[in-house]
């Protein structure tokens, strides 16, 4: 599933959206917006038990909620162009994780070590 937008509001209940979609088998699923768009991922994000990539791409999300950690099947997590500076601990139960893409994201060096600790076999992306 694609969301995209140009900079424009689209009025979307994510809430809704994600328990709707959990009924379901989605596997991919991205959120790609190049001005604005989403500010906060609901903590039904973590009922999308077979998601293996989850696209993320230039909203105004500052923080992914603990739930992200009930993800086991992610493979692929990209948060690149957005205001994020750390992920939360859950982050380290995605052992099947394979690229983290966080270009263009606040996340310092630190707390890139810290991720690469959480998931060692993690290819983390910053360009």
């Amino acid at each position: 599933l694609f969301m995209t937008g140009n900079g424009k509001s689209i009025p979307v209940d994510l809430n809704s959206l994600i328990t709707k979609l959990s009924s379901g088998k989605i596997s991919e699923l991205y959120m790609i917006f190049d001005l604005g768009g989403i500010s906060e991922i609901p903590d039904e994000i973590g009922s999308l038990k077979n998601l293996r990539t989850l696209g993320l791409y230039g909203n105004k999300i500052a923080q992914l909620p603990a739930s992200i950690g009930k993800l086991t099947h992610l493979e692929v997590l990209y948060i690149d162009g957005n205001p994020i500076k750390e992920l939360p601990e859950s982050i380290g139960e995605l052992k099947n994780l394979r690229i983290l893409g966080i270009a263009k994201t606040l996340i310092s060096a630190e707390e890139q070590a810290h991720i690469q600790k959480l998931l060692p076999n993690c290819k983390i992306l910053v360009q």
